[in-house]
């Protein structure tokens, strides 16, 4: 499969954005969580939900997109797993209650553990057990550190920018996945594989 790896440093870059995706959208907005409970009126044991809701859209769909990837392809659910947390993180800015927020994420959640279990899938797709090893091993501890990063940089954005920012600035790292994955990311199980 490597003479469909056209930039391998892009690709790896695409692949580190796509298993860091949900980590750092689930805690991005946590400093400004009492900012966002006294926007809508809701306790701050109650805007806590927004992680819960998030939490566990991914758990939940990461049980589907595995198998329904082995079917359909890896591309194409990826294109349509961040397309869907796009449109829900830059939504959220536009919410008019709290429950709206709660759905928007796990909107959010179901379009961002796409990226988690396709990640995964495309370097075993593309590489031998030995080399995706290798590369899990170089990955992991970048990936390991986003959700410590996530608050850290979700504070200072929402300390000058206000709440909302945060959600667009996870929203422009969804549309850079994006980019990276219709131009770099190749489809890395053919039809004759798929069942």
């Amino acid at each position: 499969m490597k003479e469909v790896i056209k930039n391998r440093s892009l690709l790896m870059c695409a692949v580190v954005m796509m298993l860091v995706l949900s980590l750092f959208s689930s805690d991005i907005f946590l400093p400004a969580l009492p900012e966002i409970a006294r926007q809508f009126n809701v306790t701050p044991s109650q805007g806590q939900k927004m992680l819960g809701y998030f939490l566990f859209g991914v758990a939940l769909m990461q049980l589907i997109y595995g198998p329904l990837s082995d079917s359909v392809g890896r591309k194409r659910l990826l294109v349509f797993g961040t397309s869907l947390f796009i449109v829900a993180t830059f939504a959220i800015n536009f919410a008019r209650s709290f429950d709206q927020v709660l759905a928007l994420r796990m909107i959010q959640a179901v379009g961002a553990s796409a990226s988690i279990v396709l990640g995964r899938a495309i370097i075993g797709d593309l590489f031998s057990k030995e080399e995706a090893g290798k590369i899990f091993l170089t990955i992991f501890p970048i990936v390991g550190m986003s959700p410590a990063l996530a608050p850290m940089i979700g504070g200072q954005i929402a300390n000058v920018f206000g709440w909302q920012a945060c959600f667009i600035f996870a929203g422009l790292f969804g549309i850079v996945l994006l980019g990276l994955t219709l131009t770099v990311v190749p489809e890395t199980l053919p039809p004759a594989k798929r069942n």
